[in-house]
């Protein structure tokens, strides 16, 4: 995933890597809400926690990233980051 911080764009452009494919569907789902708008969009990356509990019984703690897509107006241009 290529992104730009919306707060400082002229630090440049930064790749974000994930073995994870719950980003997949994320961005997938980022692709398509962004498809209506006309020009850039404005997404959130974050990591969330959990955690799970195996058959065994053992807990893992794990963290993965997360796409939200923010809409900030019907009618205000969003920008992707």
């Amino acid at each position: 995933m290529v992104f730009r911080l919306s707060q400082n764009p002229a630090l440049g452009i930064f790749i974000f890597t994930s073995g994870s494919w719950s980003l997949v569907e994320d961005a997938l789902s980022a692709v398509e809400a962004l498809r209506s708008y006309r020009g850039p969009g404005l997404v959130r990356l974050s990591l969330h926690r959990a955690s799970l509990t195996l058959a065994s019984g053992q807990v893992m703690s794990c963290t993965t990233p997360r796409l939200t897509v923010l809409v900030t107006g019907p009618r205000e241009p969003i920008r992707l980051v």
